[in-house]
């Protein structure tokens, strides 16, 4: 809840997990493995929390990593599998096994 707070008062959109997933359902599956996007362990771990409803700094802190190596990850994933936002990253997490 503090979380969609903070990112609400930030001007940012909050979208929870249940959310976040009901949405990516209505995405069109794109059949691809982890292979095929050439996805690092790192970049899964980070889409995992991605794709739970985490927010940048709660993934840094739980991963023990700054903001900014989660904002690097981001973007490397976005760039491996054509993912634009946080609803089409989870709808690949969930193709990929990684929620």
């Amino acid at each position: 809840m503090l979380n969609a707070i903070r990112l609400a008062s930030s001007g940012a959109t909050y979208i929870g997990p249940r959310l976040s997933k009901s949405l990516a359902a209505t995405v069109p599956s794109r059949p691809h493995s982890a292979q095929d996007y050439g996805l690092t362990n790192r970049e899964k771990q980070v889409l995992a929390a991605i794709s739970s409803g985490m927010p940048n700094k709660e993934i840094a802190e739980t991963m023990n990593i700054s903001v900014r190596t989660v904002e690097s990850h981001r973007m490397s994933i976005r760039e491996k599998t054509g993912g634009g936002n946080a609803v089409m990253l989870t709808k690949i997490a969930n193709e990929l096994g990684l929620t």
